[in-house]
């Protein structure tokens, strides 16, 4: 059970939960994560069960199956602690209430799991999803999206070698017009992605079906056609991308923008 980017605060099997694994895989799965420091507070405030059930929560995480109440949750618990003027003493810490309000993130995160969608094939499956780019402080949250993609090994998806690939603010414009036909190219290519610029993109309009290949220097790389119906559900990502990030601008000068942004490529 892993992400694509390993951690050196991933607890070996047996350990107690990591704080450091847990803000990773947070992070990594698009949520708004709290700090190492106070994600270290939560997990040590926890007793036997709470550990239990964050082990559970955590192992969601790797496979990208967890549920958004469970997540949000979470982090209002964390907010919880992280809103309290000092740290108790472990000893003294009292057990957090389950927050009846949920806090702005909320809405935010149902909203990464309401429009996501899947696509499978013999060489490999896809999760393909809004995330959020970034969050700083109160501002409205940035949105994006985000392709999961696992080889197929013995008639299985092997999720725990999966390869996160987040499109940037720059290319979500192209992406889009892209995909709806706008450009005189039958292909689209993103690359230096991740850290160090080991990931790479291309998405391959063949007429019957598109093509998607993803690599990650040191992690291999997954090839799958992707049927016109998911290549529909990720087109529609990408417009509510759009719209969330801009919501001032009408969907039809959006697209117009899509067209024109198509025709320079």
């Amino acid at each position: 059970m892993a992400v694509s980017e390993r951690s050196a605060d991933r607890p070996e099997t047996g350990s107690p939960v990591s704080g450091g694994y847990l803000a990773q895989l947070l992070r990594d799965r698009g949520y708004p994560a709290p700090t190492a420091r106070m994600a270290r507070a939560y997990v040590e405030s926890l007793g036997a069960n709470g550990r239990s059930e964050l082990e559970a929560l955590m192992r969601a995480l790797s496979f990208g199956t967890e549920a958004t109440s469970d997540v949000t949750t979470l982090l209002d618990r964390i907010n919880a602690l992280e809103s309290s003027a000092t740290l108790a003493a472990p000893s003294e810490r009292p057990v957090l209430p389950l927050a009846r309000k949920p806090t702005r993130r909320a809405p935010d995160l149902a909203l990464l799991r309401q429009h996501g969608l899947h696509a499978y094939a013999k060489a490999g499956a896809a999760k393909l999803e809004l995330d959020v780019l970034q969050i700083h402080g109160d501002e409205p949250a940035t949105y994006t999206v985000r392709l999961d993609v696992a080889p197929s090994r013995a008639g299985s998806y092997d999720w725990a070698s999966k390869i996160i690939f987040q499109f940037t603010l720059r290319e979500l414009p192209m992406l889009g017009a892209f995909l709806l036909g706008y450009t005189a190219s039958k292909a689209f290519s993103a690359r230096n992605h991740g850290k160090g610029g080991t990931k790479a993109l291309l998405i391959e309009d063949q007429g019957a079906h598109h093509f998607l290949r993803v690599n990650e220097v040191g992690n291999g790389q997954v090839a799958m056609p992707i049927a016109p119906a998911e290549i529909f559900g990720l087109a529609q990502l990408v417009l509510t991308a759009l719209a969330l990030n801009r919501p001032a601008v009408p969907p039809e000068a959006t697209l117009e923008l899509l067209r024109r942004v198509g025709g320079s490529m």
